[in-house]
């Protein structure tokens, strides 16, 4: 586990577009094979990396070469306490997939994350993903370690808007719901957990 570069930033984008092809929003949203999704997503990344108050994480295996390449197999962003909040992007969104969805989803999720903990300094997961074939090995728990480890030690909680997917791997590392949003889809209702792991 170590912090990315910005060389690193192609391969972040891959593992999200991986880890989330399965999950409900981001699957219509960002279209996988569509050159605008990658272009959104880079364009994201890049500028969240540059953010005074991030930290970010990539979990990397060597591959089984002869060059040893390393491959990024999972990354997480940390936001620090004391941090602004963040503001939903009104556009820009893949044309292809369903920005009108897109800009209320993220309204509704930031506004949600903003209401509940305007008043409290925390630790906010703002984003996680680990390939789908990686999964279970516990890169995703590695790096969500790191965060409570910093919570314990300056008595901040960590706040995370969980998709419906990743719920109970949040529980399981002591995580509670505060509430959930139900935002609609044309393939159904995108589920976020609003959820709160105290030091």
């Amino acid at each position: 586990m170590r912090h990315p570069t910005s060389a690193d930033i192609p391969a972040i984008v891959d593992v999200y577009m991986d880890s989330f092809g399965n999950e409900i929003f981001s699957r219509q949203i960002f279209p996988r094979g569509v050159q605008s999704s990658i272009d959104y997503w880079t364009r994201t990344v890049t500028e969240e990396m540059e953010e005074e108050d991030a930290v970010w994480f990539i979990i990397t295996e060597q591959a089984a070469t002869a060059d040893g390449q390393e491959i990024v197999q999972g990354f997480l962003k940390w936001t620090r306490p004391g941090a602004s909040f963040p503001e939903p992007d009104a556009d820009g969104y893949p044309p292809e997939g369903e920005p009108a969805i897109a800009a209320e989803f993220f309204a509704k999720v930031m506004g949600a994350h903003h209401e509940r903990m305007k008043d409290t300094p925390h630790w906010y997961l703002d984003m996680m993903g680990v390939r789908r074939a990686r999964q279970g090995r516990g890169y995703a728990k590695a790096m969500v370690s790191w965060g409570v480890r910093q919570s314990e030690q300056d008595g901040c909680p960590l706040y995370v808007d969980a998709t419906g997917d990743a719920r109970t791997f949040y529980a399981g590392m002591g995580f509670e719901e505060l509430g959930d949003l139900k935002i609609p889809t044309p393939q159904g209702d995108a589920e976020i957990y609003l959820m709160l792991r105290k030091p």
